[in-house]
């Protein structure tokens, strides 16, 4: 069997979907756009893919998951962007009695004292 450029452009969508799937599954944080970004340009190269080697199942599942990571990636893009993280634990996470330096605010009082008469 030899791998001619239709082959090599539908394994390169699969690829894709693959990639999307393992960082949807290993990501602290799933940044949709690019989830939905990776779903869709895998599609539209599946479609080109079995536009030239038809299969009717794998055409209509494509053409789904396609409109899918469509609908997706714009209700992603129009979203609003979330402010980054500036309490608790985590990236971005600012330590208690540490003034947050993007903002005006005093430093957050340290749990020491909470509680004490």
């Amino acid at each position: 069997m030899t791998l001619d450029h239709i082959d090599a452009i539908g394994l390169l969508g699969s690829t894709l979907f693959v990639i999307a799937f393992i960082y949807a599954n290993r990501a602290e944080v799933l940044d949709k756009r690019w989830f939905n970004a990776l779903n869709l340009v895998g599609a539209l190269l599946l479609l080109w893919s079995l536009w030239h080697r038809f299969n009717l199942a794998a055409f209509v599942l494509e053409v789904v998951w396609g409109l899918i990571a469509l609908v997706g990636l714009i209700a992603a893009l129009r979203a609003p962007k979330p402010l980054p993280f500036r309490g608790g634990v985590g990236v971005g996470a600012v330590p208690p009695g540490v003034a947050d330096p993007d903002s005006s605010l005093p430093p957050t009082p340290s749990p020491e004292g909470e509680g004490e008469l």
